[in-house]
């Protein structure tokens, strides 16, 4: 038993939109004409931020018991804990003797995980590390421009992932391969997307 795959111990959630304080009927420049009001008033700017800490890793290893047949995927056995040195954006477990996994059957006295027993189910507890932090910042810019009373154009420019954020994806979690590698990212590269869209 353990923590739920999306099991996140913090996570922080914040959005909103505020109107910027120009134009007619603002605090800044409210007595501006009508057609410096369309170019200045009525701007809009919102967010969405999205922070959690890792979701749990659950260490696996190759079959080499064969009651695993029916069972769900092959776990390692837990030895002891990992000792976290030198950790990098790549080997999400650093570089300490305890992230090489032992063979199986085997205890080198320093492996944090070995492979699963050729006589019994693996060990290794659901969630036993962590991954990588999550974090990601969104903004929009936006203003409606009038056409006649009940008709406008809508502009949008949405910013996603703004600050160019990277959020890393779970480390490679099986003993038999390697631990803690990591290749890639789960969100992507900033991105800029800009609409117009007539309401009438």
């Amino acid at each position: 038993y353990g923590p739920e795959f999306f099991d996140a111990r913090h996570n922080v959630s914040i959005s909103g939109v505020y109107e910027l304080p120009f134009g007619r009927g603002h605090q800044y420049a409210s007595n501006v004409n009508r057609f410096t009001d369309e170019a200045i008033g009525g701007w809009k700017v919102g967010t969405i931020m999205s922070f959690h800490t890792g979701f749990p890793i659950t260490i696996a290893s190759n079959a080499y018991y064969s009651a695993t047949v029916n069972a769900r995927a092959a776990r390692g056995n837990h030895l002891r804990p990992l000792k976290i040195v030198g950790r990098t954006e790549t080997q999400w477990f650093g570089t300490d003797a305890s992230v090489q996994g032992c063979a199986s059957d085997t205890d080198d006295g320093v492996c944090a995980y070995s492979e699963q027993s050729s006589t019994s189910f693996g060990d290794a507890a659901v969630g036993s590390e962590r991954a990588p932090n999550y974090k990601q910042i969104d903004l929009s810019l936006s203003k409606d421009f009038a056409v006649t009373e009940g008709s406008y154009f809508e502009f949008r420019s949405d910013l996603l992932n703004a600050f160019n954020m990277v959020s890393l994806a779970p480390p490679a979690n099986n003993v038999s391969s390697g631990l803690g590698q990591i290749t890639s990212a789960v969100n992507e590269p900033r991105n800029i997307q800009l609409a117009l869209k007539y309401v009438f």
